[in-house]
């Protein structure tokens, strides 16, 4: 843990003390075990009553009057406690070191103060829905205790009930209204999970309205805390010390954030809502990882110590309405670029800054306000006076400027900056060949300069920029380019992209590459920084003749001094030309598909010279033709069709690989969705994307086969996003379908 000093301290006295306060009620619990007469609060009876004769139910391990589990006296291990009991009274298992388990009963409804005070090694209990408080301390340091059940049933929970345990997370239900008994001592209040140090996760219930004293200080490991919109207050070093807490959402009910609040944890970001108007000195003291704040409207004073040694803190904006900034408020807040303070501010303590330096801070007033207001915490804090204060008619610069120049670089980047000052952001200059390795006091030698060092030269200067000599390298990726082969006269692909990456600690200049057989698209960039990248695309030339095309494409720098090559391939072939038809009707718009089907013994015509390609096509047609484009295949199953006709076998085959069923007509005409789900099947019922016709419904009964048909180009549709489902096909346009299906 990164606490110190007495910021450290504090918290771990206050413990040393609650756990000193804590031990006294238990001791005084342990000693009135053994069969006594109960008080009247564990009882029910008057005070005055005599107590009955302790009840042993079948044990002598427990001491039970009136259904109060007095006292435990057994070995330990795994403990049932009998269904006679009610209540478990006060101390009633005390330092019961081997107890390891306990089962209670539904009988029991209350868990008395200090029931299981360390008790180390119990590791399992089950709170039954009965139970609805859990008394003070009651299981105070049971450090292998890490998992607890807190049932519905439960309205209360008192001090220090679980603190030291070795719970892991805690969920309360919404039953859950009251953590801690506020009358009890103030040095014991609250702090019901105080030092569980493995505690991660804590989420309180709707209900909750204070996050009591050090309710979760000391709880190292916990990284997740979600707070109910009931939340009014958060108490005193409630997340103190919390090192693994980095983030809390503060919900808007909120309105107190008390003295030390969040003092030492991990927070990283907080934001203030604007409900809080009270938010406690100290509240965020070492907060050392704290880089982000925003501060609500609800917020009048800035308390002592808020940010006191917040020191990874980048800026910080006091909202306007505050009109005060107590003592060590901004105290040591090294990253501090800029702090705001608004024209309300009245009052600035002369300590506020602690004895810090402070870069920057915008003032929203003008410059006679500022110098009234801060004049004694200028007085105080040398920081201050060297401040640079932007107000609203100007700037305050009470420290002495120099110019400071850049050799090589034009004097237009020449910079005026405050003695004290860091020297901020520096020109970055390039020198072809070299890589920059920052700016020097001296041309050889000297000491390097950063935007953070301090300008403690008073005179005007020059700084010099030192280089390296670097290294000229490139790569290209991918190394290799191919595309697929296509026939002559085809439709140009499209390109791919290529990058060029300076892998080298140089810049250069970029030529652009050439090729004799591929388009070059153009690069870019021309000119390249260490670890920049170019790109440029390349693709085939239209109109190349049948060959393999391949060729290396050089990249190389300006200078000649690196390159680096991809290979590219590319193959045409000759365009295939079908078979002239014999028929002497066919157009020459279906010449190559009528073609191709006889030629493959797909179709036969009429046997009269004549293909009958604007004739309407039957069902048995389309059959017949994808049946001999399977190569004729035997069939699996007889039709129940008789029709002692070329198309017999057909039929049979489209029957047995349950393409029809009895209803078909195999003189019915073929339409284009019936041509689609034909094809759809013999081709395997290939999934696709969905078309995008209008009159294709998606839960049509073909839907599926016109998706695959557009998607592989068997069918485009009409130009009117139709496709026309109902409509006849000719035999020319079944002779087209298969052909695009078939090549």
């Amino acid at each position: 843990m990164k606490k110190t000093m007495w910021g450290q301290r504090l918290p771990a006295l206050l413990l040393a003390l609650v756990l000193c306060l804590g031990l006294l009620p238990a001791a005084a619990f342990a000693a009135e075990g053994g069969g006594e007469t109960p008080d009247a609060t564990e009882s029910g009876e008057t005070a005055t009553e005599p107590g009955p004769e302790p009840e042993t139910p079948g044990t002598s391990d427990f001491v039970i009057v009136n259904g109060v589990l007095r006292d435990y006296n057994g070995p330990g291990g795994n403990v049932v406690i009998p269904d006679s009991v009610t209540s478990i009274g006060n101390a009633a298992f005390y330092g019961c070191k081997n107890l390891t388990q306990v089962t209670i009963p539904d009988s029991v409804t209350s868990i008395g103060n200090s029931a299981f005070y360390e008790c180390k090694n119990l590791t399992q209990v089950t709170i039954p829905d009965s139970v609805t408080s859990i008394g003070n301390s009651a299981f105070y340091g049971c450090k292998n205790l890490t998992q607890v059940t807190i049932p519905d049933s439960v309205t209360s929970i008192g001090n220090m009930a679980f603190a030291g345990s070795g719970l892991t997370s805690v969920v309360l239900p919404g039953s859950v209204t009251q953590l801690g008994d506020p009358s009890d001592s103030p040095a014991v209040y609250g702090r019901v999970f105080v030092s569980c140090a493995n505690l991660t996760s804590v989420t309180l219930s709707y209900g909750i309205t204070e996050i009591s004293d050090f309710m979760f200080s000391d709880c190292t490991e916990l990284t997740s805390v979600t707070l109910p919109d009931s939340l009014r207050t958060i108490g005193n070093t409630a997340f103190g010390n919390c090192d693994s807490l980095r983030n809390v959402t503060i919900p808007d009910s909120v309105t107190t954030i008390e003295f030390q609040a969040f003092f030492g944890s991990g927070l990283t970001s907080i934001t203030i809502p604007d409900s809080v108007t009270s938010l406690g000195g100290y509240a965020f003291f070492r907060c050392w990882d704290l880089t982000d704040v925003k501060l609500g409207d609800g917020i009048k004073t800035i308390e002592n110590g808020l940010f006191s040694d917040c020191q990874s803190l980048t800026g910080v904006d006091i909202p306007d309405g505050v009109t005060s900034i107590g003592q060590y408020a901004l105290r040591g807040l090294k990253k501090c670029q800029n702090i705001t303070i608004p024209g309300s501010v009245t009052s600035i303590d002369n300590l506020a800054f602690g004895w810090d330096y402070v870069t920057n801070i915008t003032y929203k007033g003008t410059q006679a306000q500022w110098l009234e207001l801060s004049k004694a915490a200028a007085e105080a804090n040398p920081g201050v006076r060297k401040a640079v204060v932007h107000c609203t008619d100007g700037d305050i610069i009470s420290t002495k400027q120099v110019i400071v120049a850049f050799y090589g670089v034009s004097a237009s980047q020449n910079k005026k900056i405050n003695v004290g000052a860091p020297y901020g952001e520096l020109p970055t200059p390039t020198r072809y060949g070299y890589s920059f390795d920052g700016w020097y006091t001296s041309l050889t030698g000297g000491s390097k300069v950063d935007a953070s060092t301090i300008v403690t030269n008073r005179s005007n200067h020059i700084l010099y920029p030192h280089w390296i000599e670097a290294k000229v390298d490139l790569t290209v990726s991918p190394s290799k380019v191919s595309f697929d082969s296509v026939k002559e006269g085809y439709a140009q692909p499209a390109a791919k992209t290529v990058t060029v990456k300076n892998t080298g600690s140089a810049f250069f200049a970029l030529p652009q590459p050439f090729a004799s057989s591929f388009e070059l698209g153009s690069l870019s960039m021309t000119s390249l920084n260490a670890g920049a990248s170019a790109t440029f695309t390349v693709r085939p030339k239209a109109g190349l003749k049948a060959g393999t095309y391949s060729e290396t494409i050089t990249v190389k720098t300006a200078d000649g001094k690196a390159s680096a090559s991809v290979s590219v391939s590319f193959t045409v072939e000759e365009e295939a030309v079908p078979p002239a038809s014999s028929f002497t009707d066919v157009p020459r718009w279906f010449a190559a598909e009528v073609s191709w089907a006889e030629a493959n013994g797909i179709a036969e015509g009429y046997g009269n010279g004549k293909f009958g390609t604007d004739d309407p096509c039957t069902n048995a047609q389309i059959l017949t033709f994808l049946w001999r484009a399977a190569n004729t295949p035997d069939a699996k199953a007889k039709s129940p069709f008789t029709v002692q006709s070329y198309y017999q076998g057909a039929v049979d085959w489209a029957y047995g690989e349950g393409m029809i069923d009895g209803s078909f007509d195999p003189k019915g005409s073929c339409t284009r969705s019936s041509a689609m789900v034909y094809i759809w099947q013999v081709f395997g019922k290939q999934s696709a994307p969905a078309s995008s016709f209008v009159d294709v419904p998606a839960n049509a009964s073909y839907a599926a086969a016109v998706n695959w048909g557009v998607a592989n180009g068997v069918t485009e549709g009409f130009g009117n996003n139709d496709f026309q489902p109902g409509k006849v096909c000719s035999r020319g346009e079944i002779a087209a379908f298969l052909y695009r299906a078939y090549n």
